[in-house]
């Protein structure tokens, strides 16, 4: 084993790996963030190149390099999860992002930045935030550039990207209708930078969402027009908490998508409890010429 950890080309780690102690990536990068993880010590797990298609094994089994069993790890070397087949082959492997430090930083000069302007549906998130009176709210987007200026009236070009950012999480079951769902999130870049701060505690209502006959609805859109900015292509952060302070918990399930006219495609799809906090990680992508593709995100009770 010795002589083997002298080869540069390989790589050996110790350290917190169990079999199928996670139910997915995701679960993997919570569980040991929050420190909440498997340790296990005894277990020396050897990987060529952590990379996908590479062969994971057990290199202290009784039987040495016997593959790994399939299911969900977390390499605490690389801080990632992985994914593992029936083969003991890696099939996908997620990075854990880590908090970023530092304070929010105060609003953006100009609350219009990087407005998309194809999305025209009518509706304006200062019109919308005021029909629920107490709590409080805020919608920062300080965006970030890439050289190039941003398009004009389009879906995407010159490297940007549609992204439909909710303002706030809205309650769609019955059973929670007096309940204000609360929420904050960061967006930060692949350089640290804020690129998007939402903080709200007024919440919305949408009880009866399949009944046309419905009056109730209060701050029903959490997407209206001018909450659609241009987000430049690569990698992100995205740090959401729910803040919901009642005793009763308030599960949201926090989702962030690909749409077009054939596709809706999950990058995130999990449920956030209250007092939760995840850190996860999701690029934006080109999406090209093809007809309303752009990417959304939310976060309701429902």
């Amino acid at each position: 084993m010795k002589n083997l950890l002298k080869i540069l080309v390989f790589f050996v780690s110790l350290a917190s790996i169990a079999q199928t102690k996670y139910s997915s990536l995701n679960d993997a990068c919570t569980k040991n963030a929050n420190g909440s993880g498997v340790n296990n010590n005894s277990v020396t797990v050897y990987i060529a190149n952590f990379t996908n298609n590479d062969y994971a094994f057990v290199s202290n089994d009784n039987n040495n390099y016997k593959r790994l069993k399939r299911g969900y790890y977390f390499h605490k070397a690389q801080n990632s999860a992985f994914q593992v087949n029936i083969r003991g082959r890696i099939t996908e492997i997620q990075t854990c992002a880590s908090a970023v430090a530092g304070q929010y930083p105060n609003s953006p000069s100009d609350p219009n930045y990087g407005i998309v302007g194809w999305v025209n549906y009518g509706t304006d998130y200062d019109n919308i935030k005021n029909e629920i009176s107490g709590g409080s709210t805020r919608f920062d987007f300080y965006g970030n550039s890439n050289g190039q200026s941003y398009p004009t009236g389009s879906k995407n070009g010159n490297g940007y990207e549609t992204m439909s950012f909710s303002t706030h999480s809205i309650t769609q079951k019955n059973e929670y209708t007096n309940l204000v769902s609360m929420c904050r999130y960061k967006i930060t870049d692949s350089q640290g930078k804020v690129v998007m701060f939402v903080e709200d505690t007024r919440g919305g209502f949408h009880p009866c969402h399949n009944n046309p006959n419905c009056n109730s609805v209060l701050r029903g859109n959490n997407h209206p027009d001018d909450c659609n900015r241009y987000l430049a292509e690569g990698n992100y952060t995205i740090e959401y908490s729910n803040i919901t302070n009642h005793s009763t918990n308030m599960p949201q399930r926090l989702q962030l998508w690909y749409q077009d006219q054939n596709t809706l495609d999950y990058k995130i799809n999990e449920v956030v409890n209250n007092g939760e906090t995840v850190i996860r990680s999701f690029s934006i992508f080109n999406t090209g010429s093809t007809p309303n593709a752009y990417f959304k995100l939310n976060s309701n009770v429902f």
